[in-house]
């Protein structure tokens, strides 16, 4: 009867204690849920601080945009975080200051922002902080981001606050390039010895040049113009120097300017020359200012025009090209 009595009671404490488990299991669901709601409530809010940031910015409130990253920040979200580095950074609506740049930036990067991480690297490269802007660099390029690699790369190549390590640059260089960073595959390019990888080159120029990295055309029009290392073809040349001209690069429009003008590989025309060293011009390139100068002196191909060739030549100089001077000095006088 005993043991009966004792069996009973045992089934009873286990009854209660497993219903007590399961009462405290569905508390814990429930807890777990009402802390996922204010969870996904926060996160809501605090990009919605983000997104007025972004409102208040495009209404041209920066510094109310600014409050909002900020406090998006102060609650966790990297974006803000980033924000606030970058307006510090470019002096957007605050006064630059690099060490706040970079406060901000780290805030973000330690919130996994592989592009913070990144900016923050330059920031301290612009800073003459080499042993920074290494560690940000190698980080980012860890995390992925292509740019930090190219720059790692950069310093590893000319030895810039690291030992000099072409391969390690050139290995850098080609994980950027495979995935599809322009300037990587340019700057790649530029390494290798043209004589013996002329084919490589080519297609590393290529590949950034359909990218639109116009640096990458031009070097790739020259080489097809020149022929020096393989079959000339200044009609592939002209095609690819227009196209860049057309993206906004000042020298393929002012060395496409001098090909119409002289007529090297195409019908010459000195009207669209003149046309082609204007734009050059405008775009900061104080060759075509001087050669636009020097078609106005001369009266070549176009009508002679003393005024505007002294204000091609003024501009010239101001851009930092000395014979620009030394011709307006001369009509001048």
């Amino acid at each position: 009867m005993f043991m009966f009595a004792l069996g009973v009671f045992v089934c009873g404490l286990l009854s209660n204690l497993i219903n007590a488990k399961l009462n405290t299991i569905k508390q814990r669901i429930e807890m777990k849920f009402f802390l996922f709601i204010l969870l996904m409530i926060h996160t809501l809010l605090n990009a919605d601080l983000i997104d007025t940031g972004f409102k208040k910015y495009d209404y041209g409130d920066k510094k109310g945009a600014i409050q909002d990253w900020k406090q998006a920040c102060s609650q966790g979200l990297s974006k803000g975080c980033f924000n606030v580095g970058f307006a510090y950074d470019t002096g957007d609506g605050v006064n630059k200051h690099s060490m706040k740049a970079i406060e901000f930036y780290d805030k973000a990067c330690n919130l996994g922002d592989v592009y913070a991480c990144g900016n923050e690297g330059e920031t301290y490269f612009e800073l003459g902080d080499k042993i920074n802007a290494f560690k940000f660099y190698d980080k980012a390029c860890n995390l992925g981001d292509v740019q930090s690699c190219s720059n790692l790369a950069n310093m590893y190549y000319i030895g810039d606050g690291v030992i000099k390590n072409k391969q390690k640059a050139i290995k850098l260089l080609k994980k950027s390039c495979n995935k599809n960073h322009a300037q990587s595959c340019f700057n790649l390019a530029t390494i290798y010895n043209k004589k013996k990888n002329i084919i490589k080159i080519i297609s590393l120029l290529n590949k950034s040049c359909k990218m639109k990295y116009n640096d990458a055309c031009y070097n790739l029009a020259n080489i097809y113009f020149n022929g020096k290392y393989i079959k000339k073809d200044k009609n592939k040349a002209i095609k690819i120097f227009t196209n860049s001209c057309l993206n906004g690069h000042s020298t393929s429009c002012n060395d496409l300017g001098l090909i119409y003008k002289t007529g090297d590989g195409i019908k010459q025309d000195k009207n669209l020359a003149s046309k082609l060293y204007l734009k050059a011009c405008n775009l900061g390139e104080a060759l075509g200012c001087f050669n636009l100068g020097l078609m106005y002196a001369r009266s070549d191909g176009i009508k002679e025009d003393i005024a505007k060739a002294k204000e091609l030549f003024k501009k010239a100089c101001n851009n930092g090209y000395n014979l620009g001077c030394k011709n307006y000095r001369i009509l001048n006088k």
